[in-house]
């Protein structure tokens, strides 16, 4: 089983539950809490503008962020692993992979909230901070198919199966604590 199982982004979040839509279900949660911070700092704040270092320096802090999950890559796989073995260590490293490039891209959001607090109440630093995040995800850490390949690959550059598809849309996949066939 291939991409061809991935029945598109929007479709899997309200499919079935599997590891890849509960995945993209959260990823999607993770992005929605951006314009809502940036709303909410709106009503804070108000509508005030400030070109202040800190107002620039925070936010580029985030672009780094943002570059470092770009170099974010899941470790290969061993090519000893039975396939159930493989195909759970896969949707492990493919899923924990996605949360920290999650975490890093919504790290720009995050400064960029701090900056408008040490920026004279400037809705500056949050509004490029937050411009930051969402394209950082929407370009490295939404979990769309061509993402899910690219771990493919890593997770293979060794020489083993992964079985990612398999683990990824399979409902009845064990989960964390279960025990895993062939270790």
């Amino acid at each position: 089983m291939g991409s061809e199982a991935d029945p598109g982004f929007l479709a899997s979040l309200g499919g079935s539950a599997t590891p890849l839509s509960v995945l993209r279900l959260l990823s999607v949660a993770m992005a929605g809490v951006i314009p809502l911070i940036t709303g909410v700092m709106v009503v804070v704040i108000g509508v005030e503008f400030a070109f202040t270092p800190i107002a620039i320096a925070l936010p580029a802090v985030g672009l780094g962020a943002v570059a470092a999950a770009f170099l974010l890559r899941p470790a290969p796989l061993d090519t000893d692993l039975t396939p159930g073995a493989a195909g759970h260590q896969a949707v492990l490293r493919a899923n924990s992979t996605t949360l920290v490039r999650l975490a890093l891209c919504e790290a720009a959001v995050m400064l960029g909230l701090v900056g408008a607090f040490l920026g004279e109440m400037s809705l500056t630093p949050l509004l490029a901070g937050a411009v930051i995040s969402l394209l950082g995800m929407a370009m490295v850490a939404l979990p769309t198919r061509s993402t899910i390949e690219e771990y493919r690959e890593r997770l293979e550059s060794r020489g083993a199966t992964s079985y990612l598809w398999n683990g990824l849309t399979d409902p009845d996949r064990p989960r964390a604590g279960d025990e895993v066939p062939g270790q």
